[in-house]
């Protein structure tokens, strides 16, 4: 409360006497008697926060305080004796074993003690003081306000806290002076605090939730005495959440008008404030209350010498302003008491009397009390403005003065302060003055602090209701709300007891009047030891009532978990014999290397596997020694690298089996290199080494010890080490690892379980697989036992090395010596059949074969090749390619041999399908290219299935053929269909390419005369079944270049059922085939529909008949096969739901598809010909649609277009169409004598789709072009470096318009140049356009595809052209807004250029390396050519 009683009593110079008398009880003593008791207690007050006693060696502290435990300092003062601890001090014999708990004052005085004597280091460091806390409690700060109740309070909760249950707690309020204010503080001196409460350091300990010793700013958790005055501000904390509900701490304080007791006795009418009322006792009080006068303005103003020689009342002058404003100083200044004007009755009638008060800020009523109470004859006229109030230090000042002048005074004051202790039984002992009694409502009328220091009088006075006397107040403690909630989430062995101890904790009025007492009788050190030893000598006297506040199950005993037992013995031994198990294996295998089991199982792979069980074996080991923070690291370290070497290259052994296996669904032939695999386990290990030296830096595993509390005794704390990371987010990213590393494993496991053993041991690594996993879905449980402390550290540790090992183990006893053992039983060294007329496809094999050619890859990644040789027959000299397209639902049924022969025409030939009229002519021979799409194309089981017999021995003799391979590796219905065809067409064909998604086949057979022309096959596609994932519909994506032709073919399958929603979703479904389907070489944006110069559409499109008006399901079927029946096909054609959507712009725009002249193909019996079942309305659901680039329309001729009705295996009916297309080659290139330029101008778009989430873009257009035929004519050197050197383009555009849907581009030109002489026919060039983004990558948008070679065609004698354009854009097979620009076309002036120039894409020519090839009897029929690529675009 008293905010400035510490500077006063620091300010005050001790002279005191060494020795007081006690005082007498007499009321009537002499005056040098009691002027040398004045002088006794004022050097008490003196030195209550000065320094300590002085002191030149030991024994002279020893022999003052009576105790050995004090020491002298270097600073020349004595040491507190109380540092070990009060109750080991004072020698408590249950207590004098114990060592008190250290706080964060005793390491900063460790470390502040770290320069001074001898002594002093010997004292901390060869017989420590304290004890680091054994629990991880919160600090516990207590503030000690700034009056001697408070302080106390403080000191006896630290030293419960610290030596009763083992809390560590400091008191203070800021870091810095908790040092002053410790108990056990080693200056032996202390000092209250520079405010009586701290609001914002409540508030500060609920931020700083580590503790208040984390920061420098003011930080409280405890508030031990709280006067009712500060209600208003508890009541604001406690809204805030920042405090939990105060409670009493058991004093009861009392505040109101005080005089000397000496007074009362002469004046006893002045006991109430009946006899201070009206105008009758005016004259009484201005007589008796004179006004205190300070040392300057009694030298100033009544001093007769001016203080220039002592008066006996002042000694001498004040020095300094500070000591001018006293009102007492002992041996200098005695005080002072003076007439006023204003006190002079006999000069003025309004005189008054003085009254001294408290500053505002107080909690009191005197103005309202002195006002409403007619007490006419006593007024404020202190230094204080705001209510001419005194400071706390001037008060105690001007009680001293008054005792020493034996002069009368009146004075607000409070209880329970050293003050009121040492004047009791003194004339000047406090004589409380009565006023009207409390009540509720007067209580109810009291002025708020902002009242009291108003300016004005008449606010202050308050209501009359409220000049009651104070209330005697139930004192309050107070807790930051996180101190309250310390305990909440943490374990029941953490909880800390301190704050249910501290809220039972209670200290009586009495009691502390008690401890005061104490004080103030003392005789020895009134600087610090003194208080100490009395709060000291209370709490032992009260030892029994202290601890009875103890919560239940404290303080707490620790016990130390032996961590051996005969379990980790055991899992010692196990992990050593599987250790040496693994590292005989590898000497065995070292031996047997080049036996024919080691060979096919690839000794390399087997080294790696073994070493990484060794290291599993050393971790499983390792873990049951007492931990240690580098033995925790180094299990980590052995565990993650272990199971990283074995896995992986299991991951790359079983990834390679199942790579034969898609690989020969797709006829492919594939060479595995052996250094991959030392490549793909060295990067795999370098990348988890860094992961695990960032974990070793940033968050290391650590041996720390794991708590819990004793099932039989609450108070005993059973600990054992363990090891812990701070965070659990190394720990979660190393389980998820070796997870993802066992799942992966397992599920290539899984999916090449088939494969048969003559090419791999497959299944043996598989059941190797599957028991890591299993054993590791164990350790998943016994982490997860120890995440809940059901378990023991070492019985977890136990586990978890029994675990490894035995995983270790089994797999050893399963995969590795099964091998050794059967590698002993033929130990003949095996010669591969390399050098034979066939290979096997071996994990790892580094050897090569000339005819083993490689197919060059897609972008996608697509391997294809060629399953049998084809006879270099020799080329028809007719140029155009006659395609026939075949699509059908098989409807997850075998098709018979006959119904594919009603389908696919045997031997290709094409008076096998009816022509359309007038191009019967065309009809002739064979087709050239056939493709066939299917969907629903599996069934459950096979009769011509092999049956799956009992494992042979195999013979080291035989050759092993692909068609075995094959037909071990793939499905059943695979082979059986790729089979089926096979026969149908005969030997004149051959399967160039296949591709299977889900349920979806597509396929493509050429004939023998044009597969050496056919090239540059690429494969993609998408899912649009559940969430855009599964397989059950989507589209198989197939591009191929056929004489500089590119023809691209989708197959689908959409979403079925009839209604607007399925024709959505269908729409939906054909626009993510085209948006994932890309096989364009410039930009993966590109639609395949754009980028190609013909495309096919093919599949079980489910689009349906759709009737308007639409009736009932059953009208409308009766109504389809009433049309059907009547053979109008016509009209039933013109209800389709997909060529209604084709004209409305819903999808595939500019797709056509030649009139439905026959019936419905679906929903039809299951027998030939055309028998509806009527669950649903009769469709053309299957369909084949075709588009040519603009300029190639006329090079594309429909032949044919019907249904298969003889196709009885299926509810759908197949369909047919064929197509004449006139390759590009055949038409030559463009050959330009000179330089061409093309400049675009005047861009403009309209509606444009949005696509920023403001509905507006901000787009640009972009130019692209294929086949490296052009350069931008103003680009700098960079732009020309990138294209020669790294074969790229930044390809130009224009600046981007923002937030628009119809931009324009006024006065930007783009000028291009031709680089090349020739340009192919077909060249395209696309003007995309893009959304900028700044924060992201750009965003395609549409595209519109030019003919370049139109573009650049110029008369004979024309050198410049301006070709308008006004297209329609494009998106996904949609039109998305108009584009319009012109092109300037420039023959430039200037000689013909001599100089060819070479394709950044590295083309070669394919046909003349086929022929090479042929000519060198290479088994294969065709290659892929290298991927032709431009150069990656923005957009990628």
């Amino acid at each position: 409360m008293q905010s400035n009683m510490k500077k006063t009593r620091r300010r005050m110079t001790s002279t005191a006497t060494a020795a007081t008398t006690t005082i007498s009880s007499s009321t009537r003593i002499s005056l040098v008697n009691f002027l040398l008791q004045v002088m006794t207690i004022s050097s008490f007050l003196i030195s209550i926060s000065h320094a300590s006693i002085s002191c030149s060696s030991d024994v002279k502290c020893q022999n003052r305080y009576k105790s050995t435990e004090s020491i002298c300092l270097p600073s020349g003062t004595c040491s507190n004796p109380f540092q070990r601890g009060c109750l080991q001090t004072m020698n408590v014999s249950k207590y004098s074993y114990k060592k008190r708990i250290c706080n964060s004052n005793d390491k900063n005085t460790t470390d502040d003690t770290n320069s001074t004597e001898t002594t002093t280091e010997t004292l901390e460091e060869d017989d420590p003081l304290c004890k680091d806390p054994e629990f991880p409690y919160l600090e516990v700060r207590i503030h000690q306000g700034d009056w001697e109740s408070s302080f106390i309070t403080a000191w006896i909760y630290q030293i419960v806290l610290m030596e009763l249950v083992g809390v560590p707690a400091t008191v203070g309020l800021t870091g810095e002076s908790t040092n002053l204010a410790n108990f056990y503080s080693m200056e032996n001196e202390f000092a209250y605090s520079t405010t009586d409460y701290s609001p914002e350091g409540l508030k500060m300990s609920n931020q700083v939730m580590a503790g208040c010793n984390e920061t420098e700013d003011a930080c409280v958790h405890v508030l031990p005495v709280v006067w009712s005055g500060q209600r208003n501000v508890l009541q604001e904390l406690l809204e805030q959440g920042e405090i939990s509900l105060p409670s009493p701490n058991g004093m009861l304080g009392e505040t109101g008008l005080f005089l000397p007791i000496s007074t009362a006795q002469d004046y006893p009418q002045l006991t109430s404030f009946l006899g201070y009322q009206g105008e009758s006792n005016r004259r009484l009080l201005a007589d008796l209350f004179k006004r205190p006068t300070t040392w300057k303005e009694y030298c100033d103003d009544r001093s007769p010498t001016k203080c220039s020689s002592p008066d006996g009342v002042a000694f001498r002058y004040p020095p300094n302003d500070e000591e001018g404003q006293r009102y007492f100083l002992e041996g200098q200044f005695i005080g002072h008491f003076e007439n006023t004007r204003e006190s002079d009755c006999a000069r003025t009638l309004d005189c008054t009397g003085y009254i001294v008060g408290p500053p505002c800020q107080f909690t009191n009523n005197l103005d309202a009390q002195l006002y409403w109470n007619n007490i006419v004859g006593l007024k404020r006229d202190g230094p204080l403005l705001e209510n001419g109030g005194y400071k706390t230090s001037s008060m105690v000042e001007i009680w001293l003065a008054a005792a020493a002048t034996q002069s009368p005074v009146l004075m607000w004051w409070f209880s329970l302060n050293e003050i009121q202790q040492l004047f009791d039984n003194t004339p000047w002992s406090f004589q409380p003055v009565l006023l009207p009694k409390p009540t509720a409502e007067c209580l109810d009328r009291r002025t708020t602090i902002q009242e009291r220091c108003d300016s004005d009088v008449s606010i202050r006075r308050g209501h009359q209701l409220g000049a009651c006397d104070d209330e005697v107040q139930a004192l309050k403690k107070v807790f930051a709300v996180s101190f309250s909630n310390e305990n909440n989430g943490l374990e029941e062995a953490n909880r800390s007891p301190a704050h249910e101890l501290l809220q039972n904790l209670n200290i009586d009025s009495l009691e502390m009047g008690d401890i005061i007492r104490k004080w103030v009788l003392k005789d020895n050190d009134r600087s610090g030891n003194d208080a100490r030893e009395a709060v000291c000598e209370w709490v032992v006297e009260h030892l029994d009532t202290l601890e009875s506040y103890i919560p239940l199950g404290f303080p707490r005993e620790v016990i130390v978990r032996v961590y051996n037992s005969w379990y980790t013995s055991l899992a010692k031994a196990l992990a050593v014999s599987t250790a040496i198990m693994s590292a005989l294996a590898i000497g065995l295998i070292s031996k047997y290397e080049k036996t024919k089991v080691m060979v096919f199982a690839q000794p390399t792979f087997l080294y790696l596997v073994l070493i990484g069980f060794v290291a599993i074996c050393v971790a499983a080991y390792v873990m049951l020694l007492r931990p240690t923070t580098v033995l925790c690291m180094t299990v980590e370290w052995l565990v993650v690298l272990g199971y990283t070497v074995t896995l992986v290259p299991v991951l790359v052994k079983t990834a390679a089996i199942n790579r034969l296996m898609n690989s020969s669904k797709k006829m492919q032939r594939v060479r595995l290199n052996s250094n991959m695999l030392f490549v793909q386990v060295s990067l795999t290990v370098f990348v988890v080494l860094v992961c695990l030296i960032i974990w070793s830096v940033q968050d290391p595993p650590i041996a720390e010890f794991r708590q819990e509390v004793s099932i039989d005794d609450p108070r005993v704390i059973i600990r054992e080490l363990e090891c812990e990371s701070q965070s659990m987010v190394w720990v979660s990213i190393q389980l998820s690892w070796e997870f993802l590393l066992m799942l992966m494993a397992a599920v290539l496991a899984f999916q090449s379980r088939k494969a048969a053993s003559v090419i791999n041991d497959s299944r043996s690594l598989g059941v190797m697989v599957y028991s890591h996993v299993v054993f590791a879905g164990i350790r998943g449980g016994v982490v997860f036992l120890d995440q809940t402390n059901a378990l023991e550290a070492r019985v977890v540790n136990a586990l978890k090395s029994f675990n490894y090992s035995l995983d270790t183990l089994i797999a050893l006893l399963v995969y590795v010596y099964p091998k050794i053992y059967m590698a002993r039983q033929e130990p003949a060294e095996y010669l591969t059949a390399f050098n034979r007329t066939a290979s096997v496809a071996n994990f790892g094999s580094s050897h090569h074969r000339d005819d083993n050619r490689l197919s060059n890859s897609s972008r996608s990644g697509k391997r294809l090749a060629l399953t049998r040789m084809a006879s270099m027959s020799k080329r028809p000299t007719k140029q155009d390619l006659k395609v026939l397209v075949c699509t059908g639902n098989l409807g997850n049924a075998e098709p018979t041999l006959e119904s594919m022969m009603s389908w696919i025409p045997a031997d290709g030939a094409c008076n096998q399908v009816t022509p359309l009229p007038g191009v019967r002519s065309l009809f002739a021979g064979h087709f050239d290219l056939i493709v066939i799409g299917m969907q629903e194309s599996t069934w459950k089981g096979h009769k011509d299935a092999p049956k799956v017999q009992k494992e042979q021995k195999p013979d080291e003799n035989k050759v092993i053929s692909e068609e075995e391979i094959l037909r071990a590796m793939e499905a059943h219905d695979t082979a059986a269909l790729r089979q089926k065809v096979r026969d149908v067409l005969g030997e004149a064909y051959f399967q160039v390419a296949e591709e299977a998604r889900g349920q979806m086949r597509l396929h493509v057979w050429a004939a023998e005369w044009v597969i050496d022309d056919i090239n540059d096959i690429k494969i993609t596609g998408a899912n649009t079944g559940v969430g855009n994932v599964l397989a059950n519909k989507g589209g198989i994506v197939l591009s191929l270049s056929y004489m500089q032709t590119t023809i691209s073919f989708v197959s689908a399958h959409l979403a079925a059922h009839e209604g607007e929603q399925y024709y959505k979703t269908r729409c939906r479904n054909v626009r993510s085939i085209f948006k994932e389907g890309k096989t364009s070489t410039l930009s993966s944006k590109l639609d395949v529909s754009l980028s190609s110069d013909h495309m096919f559409v093919i599949g079980d499109l489910n689009f349906r008949t759709k009737f308007s008006p639409e009736g009932e399901h059953d009208e409308n079927v009766e109504r389809a096969l009433e049309l059907v029946k009547n053979k109008d096909y016509a009209t039933l054609y013109s209800y389709d739901e997909l060529c209604q959507g084709i004209e409305s712009g819903d999808l595939l725009v500019d797709f056509k598809t030649l009139p439905c002249d026959f019936p419905p193909t679906f929903k039809v019996e299951r027998e030939a010909g055309f028998v509806y079942k009527k669950q649903r309305t009769p469709s053309y659901t299957d369909r084949i649609l075709y588009k040519s680039m603009e300029s190639l329309k006329r090079n594309m001729r429909p032949l044919a277009y019907e249904p298969c009705p003889g196709f009885i295996t299926s509810d759908h009916k197949p369909i047919r169409g064929a197509f004449s297309i006139s390759p590009n080659e055949s038409f030559g290139p463009l050959t330009l004598e000179n330089e061409v330029t093309l400049t675009f101008k005047n861009f403009a778009c309209m509606d444009l789709p949005p696509a920023d989430s403001n509905g507006f873009a901000d787009p640009y257009v972009m130019i692209m072009w294929e086949n490296d035929l052009l350069e931008e004519l103003s680009g700098n050197l960079r732009s020309k470096i990138r294209r020669v050197v790294f074969r790229s383009i930044r390809w130009p555009r224009t600046s981007y318009q923002p937030r628009t849907l119809n931009p324009e581009w006024r006065g930007e030109e783009i000028s291009l140049r031709t680089i090349r002489p020739q340009i192919p026919p077909g060249s395209k060039l696309f003007l995309v356009m893009v959304d900028f983004d700044a924060l992201s990558k750009d965003d395609y948008m549409c595209t519109v595809c030019l003919d370049l070679t139109e573009l650049l065609t110029l008369g004979p004698n024309q050198k410049e052209k301006t070709v308008p354009i006004y297209r329609q854009l494009q998106r996904h097979g949609r039109h998305t807004g108009r584009i319009k620009a012109h092109v300037v076309v420039k023959r430039e002036v200037m000689a013909r250029r001599q100089q060819f120039f070479v394709s950044r894409s590295g083309m070669f020519e394919t046909s003349q390396m086929m022929r090479t090839l042929a000519a060198g009897n290479v088994n294969a029929a065709s290659l892929s050519s290298a991927s032709f690529a431009s150069g990656d675009s923005d957009l990628e």
